[in-house]
């Protein structure tokens, strides 16, 4: 009787536990989840990162589930008559973030949006920085949300990176949902990093803009999403490479020069045409990082219209100075010079604007070096204003031709600058931009040559003299008998290094506004 009586007691103990610990792990918030304490080893706030040990205990926010250090997550919030602990981020209330709903297993932030459509640009940024979680979490309206990036690309991984830009980071990834062509670029936006609602609109006007373009020589935009910390941008992905990586590959394959340079010119001109005549847009950041090719290089795209523009009065319209230091033209170094923060121009002259810049990069793909090199704003503008002339040593070996285009579109003079049409018609280009199949076929030779290595990589095992026994010996572990893959080398630009362990460019791009 005894005996039955203990293990009774011992059972109704042990329920009791276990309600108690189901109780201690309900959380507030529908459909969140409750951390398992093995999961992290230091607090979840990405301001603090405290590491635990026995003088920091973990401890779990009862709204989010999340594990943070006692200062993260003190006792303060009285729910139901109960003191819990709520970190930082939940003392923000739900109606100004996104919310996850239970019946459609998705988060939503249309509760934000409507709030959000009451207030004007002074309250949005009061809002945006009055704390780090609204800065954070700031919902961007019209783009669906996902719980993070696995979960629309499983194959998403941050050694993936291939740039990293003013307003974003960018991954090469692969969509499984797509058949034909499943490479994709991925942009990703840190919510955190967008500290004002101006920044924000320059962004969704980025986005309005690649919504629009249909062309073959400007990268498409696929899909936009966005998860509880960023915003993802999904484009078509350039399999090539930046231009960069292309000259290397024609330089070291002693192709012809002229006849890529000329195929450049011909294509980003036409897409510049294209942007300007048709959808009235100017780029205002055409360099060689934002120039991508196609995986055989026969297509190059255009990409980042981060500093892109709508002309929405063309005789005369207010731009502010921007671009990137050495590939700007005159106008908006003038403009810095004069320390203006805003001029006035033509849609047609910032047009010529980005013809310019072209011409910058033409300039580098034949002779390897800047045609600006000063180290300040009013050094670039005397070099402009003297002229940039195809001389030097550099040139000895270059076509009067390719020469005569380079200068033309280096011109000082708006009026005397070549545009798309003239680009078109020019000797240079209509004798040797067609030439290009020669590289492509190159190209296409070393593809067929790395797929090859690539399914070869894993056939040879280890040869056994022994009969393998599944039940007692191991199996004969693979070799991996590739010696390397294109590409994969770090390569100079035109003399300027990278640095490998960092993963930084060294070129440096300098926002022209006052100082």
């Amino acid at each position: 009787m005894c005996v039955c009586v203990c293990v009774w007691k011992g059972s109704v103990r042990r329920l009791h536990c276990t309600a108690i610990m189901r109780h201690m792990r309900e959380l507030v918030i529908p459909g969140a989840t409750w951390r398992d304490d093995n999961s992290t080893d230091a607090c979840e706030n990405r301001l603090c990162r405290k590491k635990f040990s026995m003088l920091f205990s973990k401890h779990h926010c009862r709204w989010c589930g999340r594990i943070f250090c006692s200062d993260c997550a003190p006792l303060t919030a009285l729910y139901r008559g109960e003191l819990l602990r709520r970190c930082n981020a939940c003392r923000l209330p739900f109606i100004f973030r996104s919310i996850y709903d239970p019946l459609s297993g998705r988060r939503d932030g249309a509760i934000a949006e409507f709030i959000f459509s009451f207030l004007d640009s002074t309250s949005l940024n009061a809002f945006l920085q009055s704390c780090h979680t609204a800065l954070s979490e700031f919902h961007v309206s019209g783009y669906e949300y996902y719980e993070c990036i696995h979960e629309r690309f499983p194959s998403f991984f941050e050694g993936a990176r291939i740039g990293k830009g003013v307003t974003g980071t960018v991954y090469k990834c692969e969509d499984r949902s797509r058949f034909e062509n499943p490479r994709v670029a991925l942009k990703v936006i840190t919510k955190s990093s967008t500290v004002t609602i101006t920044a924000w609109r320059k962004i969704t006007t980025e986005l309005e803009i690649l919504k629009e373009i249909d062309h073959p020589n400007v990268a498409r935009l696929l899909e936009v999403f966005q998860t509880p910390l960023c915003l993802v941008i999904v484009m078509e992905a350039g399999d090539g490479g930046a231009l960069k990586q292309v000259w290397e590959f024609v330089r070291t394959r002693q192709c012809d020069l002229e006849v890529f340079t000329a195929s450049v010119v011909a294509q980003i001109a036409e897409g510049l045409d294209y942007l300007y005549r048709v959808k009235h847009i100017v780029h205002r950041d055409i360099k060689h990082d934002n120039i991508i090719f196609s995986c055989d290089f026969s297509k190059v795209m255009i990409i980042d219209f981060g500093l892109a523009e709508y002309i929405k009065n063309e005789k005369c319209q207010l731009f502010v100075p921007c671009g990137t230091y050495g590939f700007a033209s005159p106008e908006n170094i003038l403009a810095v010079v004069d320390h203006l923060q805003l001029f006035e121009a033509s849609g047609a002259t910032m047009h010529r604007a980005d013809m310019f810049s072209l011409g910058v990069v033409a300039y580098m793909l034949l002779s390897g070096v800047r045609p600006l090199r000063g180290r300040r704003f009013l050094d670039l503008y005397r070099e402009v204003r003297g002229g940039i002339r195809c001389v030097g040593p550099c040139w000895t070996n270059i076509s009067d031709s390719a020469k005569s285009l380079v200068e033309w579109l280096l011109k000082t003079s708006t009026n005397e600058r070549a545009t798309p049409e003239d680009v078109r018609n020019h000797p240079f280009i209509v004798n040797k931009a067609s030439l290009i199949t020669d590289i492509v076929k190159k190209r296409k030779q070393e593809l067929l040559i790395t797929e090859q290595l690539e399914g070869n990589e894993w056939v040879y095992v280890v040869p056994s003299d022994r009969h393998w026994d599944p039940s007692g010996e191991e199996e004969v572990p693979m070799v991996n008998k590739r010696n390397g893959r294109f590409g994969s080398n770090t390569h100079l630009w035109f003399g300027i290094g990278r640095d490998n362990k960092k993963g930084n460019n060294n070129v440096e791009k300098y926002a022209m506004t006052r100082k």
